[in-house]
């Protein structure tokens, strides 16, 4: 059986932002997609870090298609819409918890 992960429906979910895209961001921003938060914004001020931790992710989400865990849709909508690499703390003021994990 496959399973899905929540679509994203207003239950008082807010967005997250974590700060470092290395091994310990990476896994804290997919665990908050496959969740269903509605945006997790992924930092860091590395531009090659912060590519290669949304590779990370985007492999990691990728395989839960793949292992039947997930809905292709779904890990299509994280992929696109949830999941917001970014360099700029600016971006996490919308965010209602920020997880530092440099």
């Amino acid at each position: 059986q496959n399973y899905s992960v929540p679509k994203v429906v207003d239950v008082g979910m807010e967005d997250v932002g974590v700060i470092g895209a290395g091994t310990m961001g990476t896994g804290i921003a997919i665990s908050f997609l496959r969740a269903g938060y509605p945006r997790v914004f992924l930092l860091d001020v590395n531009e090659k870090g912060l590519a290669r931790g949304t590779s990370i992710v985007t492999k990691a989400i990728q395989g839960d298609v793949r292992k039947k865990r997930m809905k292709p849709d779904v890990a299509q909508e994280i992929i696109q819409k949830r999941l917001r690499p970014t360099q700029s703390y600016d971006d996490l003021s919308s965010c209602g918890i920020v997880i530092e994990a440099v």
